[in-house]
């Protein structure tokens, strides 16, 4: 049996909630940049299926990238299903992925909403 990795569950901090099924402003910011990293891209991907994107969704926000392959970025997002997870915004922060003034410094809004480290 292999155990599915569940994603990580923030809070909001008593901040703002955003419009459900949008990713955070820094994984926004880095898909408009032209090259990410291997860390990096797993961190889009993650995020993206965390709010709800199917992989040929998450294929086209990497359609920046002056790498991109849309069938091998297809065959890459695939073998990482099972094991993409949202970061946590230490992570992103470590991976340079964190934006000045984030609106909302430490949580991640899924299909349902926000979600609580406690559920």
């Amino acid at each position: 049996v292999t155990k599915v990795r569940q994603p990580h569950r923030f809070k909001n901090n008593g901040k703002k909630d955003l419009k459900i099924g949008r990713v955070r402003p820094c994984i926004e910011n880095a898909t408009k940049r032209t090259w990410l990293g291997h860390q990096q891209r797993f961190a889009v991907v993650g995020e993206y299926k965390a709010v709800g994107f199917s992989i040929d969704k998450i294929v086209d926000v990497f359609r920046n990238m002056s790498d991109f392959d849309p069938d091998i970025t297809r065959k890459q997002i695939r073998s990482i299903w099972d094991k993409s997870a949202p970061y946590k915004c230490d992570t992103l922060r470590g991976l340079g992925l964190c934006i000045p003034n984030c609106p909302i410094k430490n949580g991640i809004k899924s299909k349902r909403g926000w979600r609580n480290k406690d559920g």
